[in-house]
C-alpha cells in the first residue's frame, strides 16, 4: 500500500486538466439564482402538475421561449420558488477581479457597454468586478454586483459569439411575465415571476450580449416588491452602446 501511494503522488496532473477541474466549479457564476425566501404554507396544493408554460403580454420575436417558467415543486432540499439567469458556452477558464471598468478597458483593451447609471451610483455597497478569462488569457465575460440599501444589481455581459443566455424559473402557477422591448433601438426582453421581488432583462447588439437584474433588498414578502419595469428600463437605457 505504501508503494502504490507513492506511485499515486508522483503521477502529474496536467496544468489544463487542473484549470479545467477548477474551473468545474466556476460554471454556476455564470448561472445566477434568485429565491424567494419565505416558505411556502400552502406548497402542498400546487405539487400535483408541473407544467412548462409562460404568458407574454406581446407576440413572440427573436427572443421567443428564452425564458422557460415551470411550476414550483416543493422538495426535501428545494423549498423556494426562484428565477435563474445567466450563459452558457461562455468557455471560461479562470476569472480575475479587478477595480473598475476602467481598469477591465485598460488591460484587455476593449470597450464594454455598461449601464452609466449603475457605474456612475454614489450610495453603492459592495461592488465587485470579475472577468471571465479565456484559455489565453482572453476577456470572455464580465460579471458586477453591486447593491445599495433597497437594491440588489448585477450585469453579466459577453461578446463571445458562441455564448447563449439562459433564463428559467419556478413560480406558483407555472407562469411569468416577459415582454419585447425597443430600448434605444435595441432589441430586448424583460422578464420576471410574481413571487420574486425583482426583474432580469436582457439586450443583444451586434456581438455584445447583456443580462442586467435588479431585485429588492428590503421585503421577504410576496407582493411587496416596489422593483417595477420602469427603474430597471431606464439602468438599460442609460447603456453606452459607443
Amino acid at each position: 500500500m505504501n508503494e502504490f501511494k507513492r506511485e499515486l503522488e508522483e503521477i502529474k496532473i496536467p496544468v489544463e486538466l487542473s484549470i479545467r477541474s477548477k474551473m468545474g466549479v466556476k460554471k454556476a457564476r455564470g448561472e445566477q439564482k434568485k429565491t424567494y425566501k419565505k416558505p411556502l404554507v400552502y406548497a402542498a396544493a400546487i405539487v400535483i402538475l408541473s407544467v412548462s408554460i409562460y404568458s407574454a403580454p406581446v407576440a413572440q420575436g427573436m427572443f421567443e421561449d428564452l425564458f422557460q417558467v415551470t411550476k414550483f415543486e416543493e422538495k426535501h432540499n428545494h423549498k423556494e420558488m426562484s428565477i435563474g439567469y445567466g450563459f452558457e458556452n461562455t468557455e471560461v477558464f479562470a476569472e480575475r477581479s479587478v477595480e473598475s471598468l476602467e481598469e477591465l478597458e485598460s488591460l484587455f483593451n476593449i470597450q464594454v457597454p455598461f449601464p452609466e447609471s449603475l457605474e456612475s451610483a454614489i450610495d453603492k455597497e459592495a461592488v465587485e468586478y470579475s472577468v471571465g478569462l479565456g484559455e489565453q488569457g482572453e476577456f470572455k465575460q464580465l460579471y458586477y454586483n453591486a447593491g445599495t440599501a433597497e437594491r440588489s444589481y448585477s450585469v453579466h455581459a459577453t461578446n463571445n459569439i458562441d455564448t447563449r443566455p439562459i433564463f428559467s424559473a419556478e413560480s406558483k402557477d407555472g407562469t411569468g411575465i416577459d415582454k419585447e422591448l425597443l430600448i434605444n433601438e435595441v432589441t430586448a426582453k424583460l422578464m420576471w415571476i410574481d413571487d420574486i421581488d425583482g426583474k432580469v432583462i436582457y439586450l443583444e447588439k451586434d456581438e455584445w450580449k447583456i443580462i442586467i437584474t435588479c431585485f429588492d433588498r428590503n421585503s421577504d414578502y410576496e407582493g411587496l416588491s416596489d422593483v417595477d419595469e420602469v427603474e430597471i428600463i431606464e439602468i438599460a437605457e442609460s447603456i453606452n452602446w459607443f
